[in-house]
């Protein structure tokens, strides 16, 4: 499967679902274009390759991707994984994966929003808090990630950093990108009453299980979707053990120290904050944040790991707890991909790895 160089591109192939729905493409098309225009609603976010939304498993058939396939591990780039939104087939393809009821939130129209919030949460860390009007209301499942819209056209993505709230408002945290466009903007134009266009919620970075222990990993402001996470399962209490294990260069990083520090003591989960700088003056742990939960767990086959940050801090965690005994089925990933077509933001996805 993927890319077979002896192949040639031909005039049109059929498309099937695992539900058995099925859909012609053209060479010259991708297969997400036709299926949209076949009628047929499927997985989809950023159209960029970046967001990894729109990953599938090819059971069958030949395809290759054109134009950047950010959202893809090396290891997917040679196997039977796609990008909907930038594969082509190269043959009759039979995907594992079924059409959507409604279209995707990236069909629907970007909907206002008010900036009700900006506070520098660091240096380099600037929390947003967005309130919807009450005709068009945010419904989203902690985890999840919304897009703010520029005036590029293009949307820059972000993780919700809160459970739902009854006044509606959102957090995100937006980290400053050198040389960004929208985060620049956002840390030197935007301003408390400005209006935004939001598209979302996206992703299924959630919550899988409250009855099993779980691990949650998170690199710089790959906690913004952990916190809400776990602000939403405060409420209820944890009914299994929880380990929250957060990474940063320096502890300047750690901008929600001392809030998780209380939240653990409060609700009895594990915060264990880790610098690798080494030449930071910090006292706690150090070096690279998946190396400390090595440290800690000698078999990790019972836990549901979560982990939110950087591709390259992503990829290292997956490799490391799995030699550590965890389930692949019970891995969940959010990696943040630069923005396209301006490296400046950050764009969202969860991975579940197989």
């Amino acid at each position: 499967m993927g890319l077979k160089l002896s192949l040639r591109p031909i005039s049109s192939a059929t498309v099937t679902l695992a539900t058995g729905t099925a859909f012609e493409v053209a060479s010259d098309e991708t297969i997400l274009e036709a299926a949209g225009k076949a009628g047929i609603w499927l997985p989809s976010a950023c159209r960029t390759g970046a967001c990894g939304s729109c990953k599938v498993t090819v059971s069958s058939g030949d395809f290759f991707h054109a134009g950047s396939v950010a959202a893809l591990s090396a290891a997917e780039q040679d196997g039977c994984t796609a990008l909907l939104c930038r594969a082509h087939a190269l043959g009759d393809l039979q995907l594992d994966v079924a059409e959507l009821p409604e279209p995707p939130p990236s069909e629907r129209p970007a909907v206002p929003a008010r900036v009700v919030g900006l506070i520098r949460e660091s240096e380099h860390v600037m929390r947003l808090t967005l309130r919807f009007s009450a005709l068009d209301p945010l419904d989203f499942i902690p985890g999840q990630f919304i897009g703010l819209r520029h005036s590029d056209g293009f949307d820059r993505s972000f993780s919700i950093a809160n459970a739902p709230r009854v006044d509606g408002t959102v957090d995100l945290h937006v980290g400053r990108v050198a040389g960004g466009v929208f985060t620049g903007h956002v840390f030197e134009h935007l301003r408390v009453n400005d209006i935004l266009r939001v598209t979302g919620p996206f992703g299924n970075f959630t919550c899988a299980s409250v009855v099993r222990p779980a691990i949650f990993i998170a690199g710089g402001t790959g906690i913004a979707p952990v916190r809400a996470i776990l602000e939403s399962l405060a409420g209820d209490s944890f009914a299994a053990p929880v380990y929250v294990y957060w990474g940063s260069r320096t502890q300047s990083g750690l901008y929600l120290d001392r809030e998780l520090r209380e939240f653990s003591e409060r609700h009895g989960i594990a915060y264990i904050p880790v610098v690798s700088d080494r030449a930071d003056a910090w006292s706690g742990r150090a070096g690279l944040v998946h190396e400390a939960v090595l440290q800690d767990f000698d078999d990790l086959s019972a836990f549901d790991i979560y982990a939110c940050g950087s591709p390259a801090m992503v990829d290292a965690a997956h490799k490391a707890v799995l030699a550590r005994g965890a389930r692949r089925d019970r891995f969940f990933s959010d990696c943040f991909h630069p923005s396209r077509p301006a490296a400046d933001s950050q764009l969202n996805t969860r991975e579940v790895w197989s």
